[in-house]
């Protein structure tokens, strides 16, 4: 009987339902009543996959309101994985201290590692270092891909992500293949040769096996920092690798990465035989490989093999660009005609004045080679092509001036500086300073003579006094 009480009662209701009304009992529609803190909570994970973090957020401050401390967790962690999809990582790392103060739970990994991501992807590496840590007062460990994440943010920060590195192995954590790619990236840009060579060693031991961009990474950072002897391990190592099957065959890129490492050795001979392996395995080489060379001839002062790499330049019909005749002139040394004639050559290939750089090489030739004539006459040059001398220009023109005893155009150029606000770092202002008062007591200037000084304009001919 009380059976079929209940069946017609169950009866009635869903007729009722029809009819929008109810006959449950109070007590039963009370317990009914909570059953929508779950719609909000589907309605926010259904934005959540949509990936619109504003309406996830919306929806969260609606259930806020209605349901307060019954709405349920998986709310938070779906908005906030919303928001760190959307690189709004601030607001997912107040949701996540919100997750953990409000209900006592420790938010799931991949929500702090999405948090973490989309900071680094916004270049604020001290957030993606925060969000870490908050994740380890949670009491949720990091993973390889937590640190992942966060080393993602730090390239530009070599000592921050090497510590890093280090802190994830104090922990029991092995690095993962992007960890190592990460730290890599930042040896490179902080010229830190010998800690990317240890990085690609004990990547190779725990049995990953790094790429060739991860080589790359190694081999410019030895080669500016001046590891060269471990930078030719790293290329001794790398193409082996390729040899034996275990990496693709060397790009375009890894011989110019290894012509960028014979250069900073200036080992001419070197990177001119790599050019011609590029070559023989991809056909022409580029620009950049070419001004790779020319570096190398650059440095070890080789302007035979230079002008040849010119001519090499133009018969592959390539243009050659600023970078590389101010390594051709670089190359003369102290050959100052032979730099001035690559200047003359620079102007009639570009049609019109080259950059600053390339008159700086010319200039800094003359002043190696004494030539202070020359390097008043390049001043002019450049004055009248309407390039503006910088402060490496004139100090290479004030270097031969004042090894040739030149105090008159000495002290004329000083005050053309002045004159032109032309600026330097702090230490070659004291060192104009400390010119500037020398160049006084060379030509016995007073405070009353120096009132009478009329300097004529430099490079445009003779200094001379008026009593």
């Amino acid at each position: 009987m009380a059976g079929g009480t209940l069946l017609g009662l169950l009866a009635l209701n869903l007729a009722s339902r029809n009819r929008g009304t109810s006959v449950l009992p109070r007590t039963c529609a009370a317990t009914a009543s909570t059953a929508p803190v779950s719609g909000p909570v589907d309605r926010i994970l259904e934005a959540s996959r949509a990936g619109d973090w504003q309406r996830c957020v919306a929806l969260l401050d609606e259930a806020r309101a209605q349901h307060g401390s019954r709405l349920l967790a998986r709310s938070l962690h779906a908005t906030s994985l919303a928001c760190s999809r959307a690189g709004e990582w601030a607001v997912a790392e107040r949701l996540l201290l919100e997750l953990v103060d409000t209900t006592g739970l420790a938010p799931r990994a991949d929500a702090y590692n999405g948090a973490i991501r989309a900071a680094s992807r916004a270049g604020d590496p001290k957030g993606a270092s925060r969000l870490l840590q908050q994740m380890s007062d949670a009491g949720v460990e990091p993973d390889a891909v937590s640190y992942s994440c966060a080393l993602a943010g730090l390239t530009s920060d070599p000592p921050a992500a090497l510590a890093l590195m280090q802190s994830m192995r104090d922990r029991g954590v092995q690095p993962s293949a992007r960890c190592y790619s990460s730290a890599l990236a930042a040896c490179r840009r902080g010229r830190c040769g010998a800690e990317a060579t240890r990085l690609l060693r004990q990547a190779e031991e725990q049995g990953l096996a790094p790429t060739e961009p991860d080589f790359l990474h190694g081999l410019v950072a030895c080669g500016s920092s001046g590891a060269h002897a471990q930078g030719a391990a790293l290329w001794a190592r790398l193409r082996q690798l390729a040899a034996d099957g275990a990496l693709p065959p060397l790009s375009p890129k890894a011989f110019t990465a290894a012509i960028g490492l014979r250069a900073a050795a200036a080992d001419a001979d070197g990177a001119i035989a790599l050019l011609g392996e590029l070559e023989a395995a991809h056909g022409q080489p580029d620009l950049r490989a070419f001004n790779a060379a020319l570096r190398a001839c650059a440095l070890a002062s080789d302007a035979a093999a230079a002008e040849a790499l010119l001519a090499r330049v133009a018969e592959a019909g390539l243009r050659a660009d600023s970078f590389s005749y101010a390594a051709a002139i670089r190359s003369c040394g102290t050959d100052t005609p032979r730099a001035l004639s690559l200047l003359r050559d620079a102007c009639t290939a570009a049609g019109a004045a080259p950059p600053v750089a390339v008159y700086g090489a010319a200039l800094e030739c003359c002043a190696r080679g004494g030539a202070w004539r020359e390097a008043l006459d390049t001043l002019a040059q450049m004055r009248d092509a309407g390039v503006p001398a910088d402060a490496g220009c004139y100090g290479a023109a004030l270097h031969a001036l004042q090894s040739a005893g030149e105090w008159t155009h000495v002290y004329e150029m000083l005050y053309e500086m002045r004159r032109e606000g032309v600026t330097s770092a702090p230490s070659l202002r004291r060192d104009q300073i400390a010119l500037w008062r020398r160049a006084k007591r060379e030509l016995g200037l007073t405070r009353a003579t120096q009132r009478t000084w009329v300097p004529p304009q430099v490079g445009r001919g003779r200094g001379r006094k008026k009593a």
